[in-house]
């Protein structure tokens, strides 16, 4: 994950620094939520509320293709529920700082305007978070520990999608992040498996142009 992260900074400075650039702003509402299992039995699972707030880079390929790097802060969770009499559950809300070497496909729809189709891998580094634990009623809310090893997982690894519409400064996007592994590093000893999901609505601006 580590090799992933220090790649991904590489592309984006080596692209930012050699090819005609356009550099966008971007923020949005996150609403996400876990596919979570325990002992190999699926979870009942809710959404929360979060934003993101980032830098996009963008940089034409050839003909539709594009290299869009993008750097972003996150903030995403979930609700895992008990489904027991007492309606016990664990939130969850990790701060991640996401960077993402994206792929997008820009389609002309109209003067200065495209349809702009994103896609590939994001590698999230965990800052901060919150567990708020209830039982019979009474909460109890503490500092998440990451690490590489144990507690929850340092890192984060998902597949990016979205889809846009871009006028000449201005875009609106969808997007979606699929978590592809575990962010329990403890999962031998308490069974459980948990893997971000995440949808968002995105707005951006470009900020500077390089020709």
């Amino acid at each position: 994950m580590k090799n992933i992260l220090c790649i991904s900074l590489f592309l984006l400075c080596s692209f930012y620094a050699e090819a005609q650039t356009n550099i966008a702003i971007k923020a949005g509402f996150n609403y996400s939520t876990a596919r979570a299992y325990f002992s190999g039995q699926k979870q009942s699972t809710d959404f929360v509320p979060g934003a993101n707030l980032g830098l996009q880079l963008k940089t034409a390929f050839d003909g539709l293709l594009h290299f869009s790097p993008m750097i972003t802060y996150s903030s995403r969770g979930y609700i895992i529920k008990s489904g027991n009499a007492t309606a016990d559950k664990t939130q969850n809300i990790i701060h991640y700082v996401d960077v993402a070497p994206l792929l997008s496909l820009d389609f002309a729809t109209a003067k200065n305007n495209s349809l702009v189709v994103a896609f590939g891998p994001v590698a999230g580094l965990a800052i901060a978070g919150k567990e708020k634990i209830t039982v019979s009623g009474i909460s109890s809310t503490s500092n998440m520990k990451f690490s590489t090893s144990k507690n929850y997982g340092l890192f984060d690894l998902a597949l990016h999608t979205s889809i846009g519409y871009h006028l000449k400064k201005m875009f609106i996007e969808v997007a979606w992040q699929h978590g592809l592994a575990s962010i329990n590093n403890n999962e031998e000893n308490d069974k459980r498996n948990i893997r971000n999901r995440t949808i968002s609505l995105n707005f951006g601006y470009v900020i500077k142009s390089y020709k």
